[in-house]
């Protein structure tokens, strides 16, 4: 495929001069890489760089995707290869390891840690589901890592 200045596939004009139908079209690829093994772990580099420079902000696989110059599915497919996940679940993973992390230094923003805040801070509005989703993650409930980490 023809590359754009920024060495992504360049898809204008793929299906010209093709007379295959639409419903044809996608077998025609279905054996031919859209991107290379390295163009496929730069997009990976980016994305994770974007998720890690933003952690503390709202965002979505769009945007993810976005900077990452790749379709959601593409960014989706992406991350089920190298992470065996879906972008969002590591996001949220990312972020369950950030809570942790503060609950066990005790890091409360300069002042005593709590479980709300934390979580708050990191990015979870839903409590309920973060507790759950760290139980999940970590075998024990945030406010149980935060007594351990207390003694």
């Amino acid at each position: 495929l023809p590359r754009t200045a920024d060495g992504r596939p360049d898809l204008e004009g793929v299906w010209e001069n093709n007379s295959a139908t639409p419903l044809e079209r996608p077998a025609q690829l279905a054996n031919k890489p859209v991107l290379t093994d390295d163009e496929l772990a730069a997009l990976m580099r980016r994305a994770r760089d974007y998720i890690e420079q933003h952690i503390e902000a709202p965002m979505s696989v769009g945007d993810i995707a976005a900077f990452a110059g790749v379709s959601t599915r593409g960014l989706h497919l992406a991350f089920r290869k190298y992470h065996n996940t879906t972008p969002m679940a590591y996001l949220r993973d990312m972020r369950l390891e950030r809570v942790r992390a503060d609950l066990l230094r005790g890091d409360g923003w300069g002042g005593p840690v709590s479980v709300t805040t934390t979580a708050i801070r990191w990015g979870f509005s839903h409590l309920g589901q973060f507790s759950a989703s760290y139980c999940q993650r970590f075998g024990e409930l945030p406010s149980q890592t935060k007594v351990r980490a207390s003694h």
